[in-house]
């Protein structure tokens, strides 16, 4: 990823996280962009309907007026054979594809993992590993009452993303 490329993606998540600030919360801005009409888990007769939502939702969030805010994500698919997998193909240092597991209580409960097929990008919501783990990028602010997604949560990933390619250092005599 070139340099400018990376100003890109600060940039456009520097316009989503401000305006998250003018309002009073990131969940109510992030359901803003997209509140999922079909709350129903993999477990659901009308989970296909929920599926084909997921990947309508993804496109919004693709092509937001804030620009794309899913740079590292080309394109989601669910599975036919898994009904707790879809598909990705991730945009990191190669192109590869990856998979996202969720949870049989999704929505209610946010995505487990994003697993790329080389095992280069590895992200999980909980996780013993700190360089792995969401943890309070996403704790507090997953709505449990099913209105967010996948492509929510590929938000997420990708501020974790770029703070852990790209962490800020901070200068000791400023404190």
């Amino acid at each position: 990823m070139s340099f400018d490329d990376l100003l890109e993606e600060l940039e456009s998540l520097q316009t989503l996280l401000r305006r998250s600030r003018e309002h009073k919360d990131l969940k109510k801005r992030l359901l803003q962009m997209y509140s999922f009409k079909n709350i129903a888990s993999p477990e659901d007769d009308d989970w296909y309907k929920r599926s084909a939502e997921e990947e309508k939702a993804f496109w919004i969030l693709k092509t937001s007026k804030y620009g794309d805010v899913l740079p590292h994500f080309l394109n989601l698919k669910a599975s036919l054979q898994n009904k707790q997998y879809f598909y990705t193909i991730f945009r990191g240092e190669e192109i590869e594809p990856a998979i996202i597991k969720i949870p049989r209580l999704y929505p209610e409960l946010p995505p487990n993992s994003l697993l790329s097929l080389s095992k280069k990008i590895e992200v999980y919501t909980s996780h013993t590993d700190p360089s792995k783990c969401l943890g309070n990028l996403v704790k507090g602010k997953w709505d449990e009452e099913g209105r967010m997604g996948i492509a929510h949560w590929l938000l997420f990933v990708e501020i974790f993303l770029i703070l852990t390619n790209n962490p800020v250092k901070l200068n000791e005599t400023l404190f």
